[in-house]
């Protein structure tokens, strides 16, 4: 494990320290740094690249499902993606007080203190490019079909739906659209946010709950065409850290089950 760790540790300083703030836009870009990448073997599966350094089946899961949570099957990511573990290891895994929404409140008043203005339950219907001579202004159109101009925006929706659907009226938006139909697209989650009347403080913050499957339950989800019948879970039971997200004598969580992407399966 240690030379694993060692390994981990070699791959953050490269493929985060070193770039990740670089844009790789262009092959050459890719190029540039492809070196450093072979030697550290980038060419490897996260899985492959465990299994060198650890034997037994379940320490080869514990330290594979990483990848995961950035959309990557174990087996078919790259290597650079072992750099999760060094960075838990090295920092831990910290979590806002008053949870993921007390960040979001704080970041509200960030840029609202820097002039930035908030419109909530606001649909964006449509995108249109228009060019001037100064450049292209973006004109969006509200659902209730009002319409403002902006020199740029910014979307955090699924980047098929911004080409495809919000930037309906562009042709090089839509050429990008049908490049990206022809993509492998990659897995989904079913995600079930509950609370419960009891307070369980027997049970971690974080908590992975593999199936009987590994490898197949995996090939399911990124290759199949339906639902898998097991599954493995994720448990995040944040009150165990922070007693204010629920009513005294209570807990709040939420469980999450990676599934096929919902072009390819009906998760009904």
């Amino acid at each position: 494990y240690q030379k694993f760790f060692e390994y981990a540790k070699k791959v953050f300083h490269k493929g985060y320290t070193e770039l990740a703030d670089r844009p790789f836009l262009k092959f050459s870009d890719m190029m540039a740094v492809s070196p450093s990448l072979i030697k550290l073997r980038a060419d490897r599966s996260v899985y492959k690249t465990i299994s060198k350094y650890v034997k037994d089946d379940h320490l080869r899961q514990a330290l594979s499902f990483h990848s995961l949570l950035v959309g990557g099957n174990p087996f078919q990511t790259s290597s650079i993606y072992t750099l999760i573990h060094y960075l838990e290891r090295e920092w831990g895994v910290f979590f806002p007080e008053g949870g993921t929404h007390a960040l979001v409140r704080t970041l509200v008043k960030l840029f609202e203190e820097l002039g930035g203005e908030i419109r909530l339950s606001t649909p964006v219907k449509s995108v249109d490019v228009i060019k001037n001579g100064k450049g292209n202004i973006h004109r969006i159109i509200d659902g209730n079909d009002h319409q403002q101009d902006f020199d740029m925006v910014i979307s955090n929706a699924d980047v098929h739906h911004t080409y495809k659907k919000l930037y309906a009226s562009s042709k090089v938006a839509q050429k990008r659209a049908k490049k990206l139909e022809k993509m492998d697209w990659s897995m989904s989650l079913f995600v079930l946010y509950f609370g419960t009347d009891i307070e369980y403080n027997d049970v971690a913050h974080h908590t992975i709950l593999f199936g009987p499957r590994y490898k197949g339950l995996l090939d399911d989800i990124f290759k199949g065409s339906k639902l898998p019948d097991d599954f493995s879970l994720y448990l995040h039971v944040p009150t165990v850290t922070d007693k204010s997200l629920a009513p005294e004598g209570c807990s709040a969580a939420y469980v999450l089950a990676p599934v096929p992407h919902l072009g390819r399966a009906d998760v009904d």
